[in-house]
Formats: structure tokens, C-alpha cells, sequence
């Protein structure tokens, strides 16, 4: 059923966020891999997750797109929620509070 009492995100949403910071977390060590190659940490660090300077690259582009779609999906969403929806996300950025239309 609708989840009515429910305010704020659901829990698609918050998955999502939470991949995209892990994807968040790959994007920076890949950069600084691919960046510093020579500095020993990020050479370690890169060598252990992406293997060549090639495959980082490769996944810090593909990490790129990844960024770019979500970025507009969650445009996207965020107005097609603000109107579909009446709690109040949108106004929550600007102003802190969330809040329930009453019926």
C-alpha cells in the first residue's frame, strides 16, 4: 500500500543515495590514483582496486555518466514529486521544515 505516514524519503530513494556515495567514494580514489600515480598511497589504493591506470580510467568515465544520469533523474523526480506529491520536499531546501498538506 501507499506508505501515508511516511515523511521524507522512501526507501528506493535511500538506497539509491547511499550507492551513489559508495560510487562517490570510488570516483575520488580513482581521481587521485589516476591525478598522483607516483604518491604511494594512491598507488596502493588504486593498484588494489582497479588494477592498471586503464581500468581506473575507464571506471572513473563510466562513474562520470553514472553522476551526469543521476543528476537528471533526480531533477526530474524531485519536480514530478513536489507536484504529485504534498509533503513538502522542495519547500524543505529552502526552508528546513517538511510538512503534510491536511486533507
Amino acid at each position: 500500500g501507499h506508505d501515508a505516514d511516511r515523511l521524507g524519503h522512501n526507501v528506493l530513494a535511500g538506497l539509491t543515495y547511499v550507492l551513489i556515495i559508495i560510487a562517490a567514494v570510488f570516483q575520488l580514489i580513482g581521481g587521485f590514483y589516476l591525478l598522483f600515480p607516483e604518491v604511494p598511497i594512491w598507488e596502493q589504493y588504486g593498484v588494489l582496486i582497479f588494477g592498471s591506470q586503464q581500468s581506473a580510467r575507464y571506471i572513473h568515465h563510466l562513474l562520470m555518466w553514472l553522476f551526469m544520469i543521476f543528476a537528471l533523474i533526480h531533477v526530474y523526480l524531485v519536480i514530478w514529486n513536489d507536484i504529485r506529491e504534498p509533503e513538502g520536499l522542495v519547500s524543505a531546501i529552502f526552508t528546513g521544515v517538511k510538512f503534510h498538506h491536511k486533507a
